[in-house]
């Protein structure tokens, strides 16, 4: 899932010259969509896409916003990537309910995690 105003089409292109095409069942894009995230719609479609239900899902990303706040106000559990080389916000004074699930600082963390 990502934000952009960049074509499908070109993604698409760059998804497969990379290798990265072959190994997605599926993507969502706020330029087809319509819908940026956080908005609630966006995930309700990668939900529909998928087949699953939010309860039944781990969103895993790099912004608080977009990659936690957003999937957890749908329902769904998430993981943020606390990467050294991207700025977060101080998340103490944050409500409980849009705390992420899981922080890790490594993708590769993920499976020990959940």
């Amino acid at each position: 899932m990502s934000n952009t105003s960049i074509p499908p089409e070109i993604i698409d292109r760059y998804l497969l010259e990379s290798g990265i095409l072959e190994r997605v069942y599926f993507r969502v894009l706020s330029s087809e969509t319509g819908w940026r995230k956080p908005h609630p719609a966006i995930y309700g479609e990668a939900l529909d896409m998928a087949g699953v239900s939010p309860e039944e899902t781990l969103f895993v990303g790099d912004r608080f916003l977009e990659d936690v706040a957003g999937p957890k106000s749908v329902g769904m559990k998430a993981a943020l990537c606390r990467f050294e080389w991207i700025p977060f916000l101080e998340m103490s004074e944050l409500s409980d309910e849009f705390m992420p699930d899981f922080q890790v600082s490594e993708l590769r963390e993920l499976a020990a995690t959940v």
